[in-house]
């Protein structure tokens, strides 16, 4: 009897990971885009459609959440303001807090599974990336160009009797 073979694979975790990000992060995306500019709306569509098709793992499409979320943030630190409360007894008599209005703090809270996901996609590209670079170290570069679909395998060769 043989015991089972219990093989952990970071990237096959990884890419579960992402596809795992995705849903909460589409309905997020649903949100965001109402709210998101004109030029964004088109951009959110295209992350929508490669979430849908399963294709996530392109880096135009993590380049399309790193601009989606950066115009975002702009949207959030417009509506954060700082309130100095006064405390008679804080030792400084007063603190500052930082605020967000509702309308900020409610894309702050759909921006959270967009940003999941854009760290999730960048995961499966370091441990892609970090694979390459062990198997070139170890110079075995011919199994990583195969396992990567940058070369064809080569024929069986039968044994001459």
């Amino acid at each position: 009897m043989t015991e089972p073979r219990i093989d952990y694979d970071p990237l096959a975790e990884a890419i579960r990971s992402a596809f795992a990000a995705a849903e909460p992060a589409m309905a997020a995306l649903e949100e965001l885009s109402a709210e998101a500019p004109f030029t964004m709306r088109a951009m959110t569509t295209r992350v929508q459609r490669a979430a849908v098709a399963g294709d996530l793992f392109h880096a135009s499409l993590r380049h399309d959440l790193r601009t989606l979320i950066d115009a975002v943030d702009v949207q959030v630190a417009r509506g954060r303001h700082t309130e100095i409360l006064y405390d008679p007894y804080y030792v400084g008599e007063y603190y500052e807090q930082e605020v967000l209005e509702p309308s900020a703090a409610a894309l702050l809270r759909a921006l959270t599974p967009v940003t999941q996901l854009l760290s999730r996609l960048d995961a499966v590209d370091h441990i892609k990336r970090a694979d390459v670079l062990a198997h070139e170290m170890r110079g075995d570069r011919s199994s990583v160009m195969l396992r990567m679909g940058w070369m064809a395998p080569a024929p069986r060769r039968r044994n001459a009797p």
